[in-house]
């Protein structure tokens, strides 16, 4: 089984001595939530095979926490400028063209909201309403090719949040 795990990125710090959206960093509680939710995923059976990340500063604190925490190299996480500010429907074209592993291959993807909401619900119709900062919606898929991920063909493996 294919395992996408969206994760959105963790609490950001709006008042950063105005700092643009894209410049923002994590405040106190996001790196607190962030190694929270590390330690879950350094816990759990598997790791990725490879991490893709916004290169939005809250979105690559995240992603290199959780690499950290899970012992996975964050010089291997690949960033894609087409993840911030994505809609579902332009995260959903580059899902499908990750590159195909093993069947049962893991991949974690850290982003924004709505898009990440939106893809849980399309892989996943009606299984949740928000995806919280820093909260990781894991979905499954019985298929040989990301490139075949459709609506309502994930299954939750599961949600978790801080």
């Amino acid at each position: 089984m294919k395992e996408l795990y969206l994760i959105r990125h963790a609490k950001s710090d709006r008042a950063h001595s105005g700092a643009e959206d894209f410049q923002r960093p994590l405040n106190a509680k996001g790196k607190r939530d962030v190694l929270r939710m590390g330690k879950f995923l350094a816990e759990r059976p598997g790791k990725p095979v490879r991490i893709y990340s916004s290169p939005a500063a809250r979105a690559k604190e995240t992603a290199e926490a959780i690499a950290h925490e899970i012992g996975f190299d964050a010089r291997k996480i690949i960033y894609e400028d087409k993840f911030y500010a994505a809609s579902m429907t332009s995260l959903l074209e580059q899902i499908r063209r990750f590159p195909d592993g093993s069947p049962d291959e893991i991949i974690y993807l850290t982003g924004h909201n709505p898009a990440l909401t939106e893809l849980a619900d399309y892989f996943v119709p009606d299984a949740i309403d928000n995806i919280p900062t820093c909260a990781i919606f894991a979905v499954g898929f019985s298929m040989a090719a990301w490139k075949e991920a459709t609506s309502g063909k994930g299954e939750i493996i599961f949600y978790k949040s801080p």
